[in-house]
This record gives structure tokens, C-alpha cells and sequence, in this order.
């Protein structure tokens, strides 16, 4: 019968047959925490490309009242980078890790035919913006509003006319980010999803004390 502390292999002395393991604590609700506070950024960024949408839809020049609004452009790439980090997460605890393939499979078909569709809105929006500034973009140059691309003018605005090609800018880009923003929350929200119901075996350290026979 075995027990700790006693003599074993011969007269006098003792001999190490076993290690000790001593549990870690299991890593999985940490990931689940952190996939949450992903998700919960990729859901602040869609609300507030939504809400700027609509209200360029409304005929409201957001960017004169809020000049910082184009930083929602810059947290597309912030929202996909926590996105990709998430899903792979969740793909490495797989037997053969496939990121994308489990995400595929993962999102129902009413999703996927949703985020189809605000990709041809978004893509009509910005068509539709390219078309009437034709390619440029309403500046206030040298005392005047303009119509301007890359330094060249190509009309001279009224008032009424900038503040207008500038609702119709951030309208077509507000719609890309809806449709980016949307991508990234879904792939946030899987990733949630799943390590919510996964059950992560706790990991094992081996300790330095010796079992004895």
C-alpha cells in the first residue's frame, strides 16, 4: 500500500515513484470575459455607424457638429483585429483549427443572407456618393467651399451645396461601416457564443513534491 513519506527499494533509503500534480486554474472563463469585451466594442461601434446613417439620412451634416466622427473609419480595423483574435481563440481548441470554416458553419443562414444584403446597400451608397462628387470631396479652400480632388477643384460650392456633399460623404461611408462593423460583431458574438459552452479541462502542473511508496 502506498503512502507519503515512506521507505521503498531496499534498506535505508527512499525511492521517488511519482509526481504530485497540482491544478491550475482553467483559462476559459478569463476568454470568455475578454470575447465579451470585444464583442461589446464591435456592438458600440455598429450602433454609432447607425445612428450617424441615419442621421445623414435625415439630411444632417454630423461632422460639423461632431469633427471627430471619421475615428469610427478607424475602429473598423480596431473591431476586426479583436474579431480574427477571438475566432482563432475559439478555432484553437479545436482538433483541426480552421478559424474561418467554424465561423462559416457557425452563423446561420439568415445572418449570412443579412450581412450579404448590407454589403449591396452599402456598396449602391457608395457608388452613389462616388457619382454626384465625382470622386471629390466638399473643402472650404481659400475663403470658399469646393469641390476638390487631390488639390484640384472641380466646382465652386454654395453653402448649402458643401454641407450637402458632406452628408452624402459620410453617408456612404457610415454604410461601409455598418456593413464592417456587422461582419466583426458577428464574428464576436460567435466567438462568445462558444466559449460560453465550451468546457475547458483544467491544466495540470506537476509539483515539485514526490510521492513515496
Amino acid at each position: 500500500m502506498a503512502s507519503v513519506g515512506s521507505s521503498a527499494g531496499g534498506p535505508g533509503g527512499s525511492q521517488p515513484l511519482a509526481r504530485v500534480p497540482r491544478l491550475r486554474a482553467p483559462t476559459g472563463s478569463r476568454n470568455r470575459k475578454i470575447a465579451i469585451y470585444f464583442l461589446a466594442f464591435g456592438v458600440l461601434g455598429l450602433t454609432l455607424s447607425i445612428i450617424v446613417h441615419i442621421a445623414g439620412l435625415a439630411g444632417v451634416d454630423v461632422e460639423r457638429y461632431v469633427p471627430a466622427i471619421l475615428i469610427l473609419g478607424m475602429g473598423v480595423l480596431v473591431a476586426w483585429s479583436l474579431s480574427i483574435t477571438s475566432i482563432v481563440m475559439v478555432a484553437a481548441g479545436q482538433p483541426k483549427p480552421d478559424a474561418f470554416g467554424a465561423l462559416r458553419h457557425g452563423v446561420p443562414a439568415a445572418v449570412r443572407i443579412a450581412l450579404s444584403s448590407a454589403f449591396v446597400y452599402a456598396a449602391g451608397n457608395f457608388i452613389y456618393f462616388m457619382a454626384v462628387t465625382r470622386g471629390g470631396v466638399a473643402s472650404f479652400m481659400d475663403g470658399q467651399y469646393v469641390l476638390q480632388s487631390h488639390g484640384h477643384v472641380i466646382r465652386i460650392l454654395t453653402e448649402a451645396q458643401y454641407h450637402r456633399c458632406r452628408v452624402l460623404e459620410l453617408r456612404g461611408f457610415s454604410a461601409m461601416w455598418i456593413l464592417f462593423y456587422a461582419v466583426a460583431a458577428v464574428g464576436l458574438y460567435y466567438a462568445a457564443r462558444e466559449l460560453r459552452k465550451r468546457r475547458v479541462a483544467p491544466s495540470v502542473m506537476i509539483d515539485s513534491g514526490l510521492l513515496h511508496r
